[in-house]
């Protein structure tokens, strides 16, 4: 397995190196300790199979990093690993396609699960955040009435990404029209799923419909 492990803090990357290896036995490692050495990895050609990146790198501006390695791993499933559990970052991060967000202040136990949902094909949110949200049952007769009630939870671009589930597009499909990764589109529709309480794309579109969620003709 082939990980890439982004934080200025060499004590840091030590300690993530040591739970990679009991994640996958000899796990190969590439170090990077500021975004121009995260980017020079990135175009270096290497096929990583997990990014391990911090949220804020020397080099880099806000969270434009995240951004550009969301872009240029494509398909790699991206986890930031940040001192902050600000709520806004986490739904920033998610937002511009990170498939986890794990807290620096997490026990290394919750990483290594948190890795191995993620490796599965799964999103990863901190559980003080998952408690924070809004679930369908506390508020769908107060707050998911109407499409503009229910626009107010969904990002703008989970809302696009929901329209064209209402069309039946794949993930391929979606991420070509939104001109985006299919690992963003997998991260956009599992936080669609778990704001409406779905369990699968089709429950999800039927109950945007019944809370008047509008869906575009073709």
């Amino acid at each position: 397995m082939n990980v890439l492990v982004a934080d200025d803090h060499a004590l840091v990357r030590a300690g993530l190196i040591g739970v990679l290896s009991q994640l996958a036995p000899e796990p190969r490692v590439f170090e990077a300790a500021n975004a121009a050495e995260v980017m020079d990895c990135l175009a270096g050609g290497t096929e990583l199979d997990l990014v391990l990146l911090d949220l804020f790198m020397p080099g880099a501006v806000e969270l434009d990093l995240l951004r550009h390695v969301c872009s240029a791993a494509d398909s790699v499933p991206v986890v930031v690993l940040s001192a902050s559990e600000s709520a806004a970052h986490v739904r920033a991060a998610l937002e511009l396609g990170a498939a986890g967000y794990v807290p620096k202040s997490s026990p290394s136990e919750l990483l290594i699960s948190a890795l191995k949902l993620v490796l599965a094909g799964g999103v990863y949110l901190p559980p003080a955040l998952m408690q924070a949200t809004p679930q369908p049952a506390d508020v769908k007769t107060s707050r998911l009435p109407q499409n503009g009630a229910l626009s107010t939870l969904l990002t703008r671009r989970q809302q696009e990404v929901l329209r064209l589930l209402g069309r039946g597009w794949s993930n391929k499909q979606i991420a070509r029209a939104l001109a985006v990764s299919d690992n963003t589109v997998k991260v956009h529709v599992a936080g669609v799923l778990r704001l409406l309480g779905a369990s699968n794309r089709t429950e999800a579109v039927m109950l945007a419909q019944q809370r008047g969620f509008e869906f575009d003709a073709e």
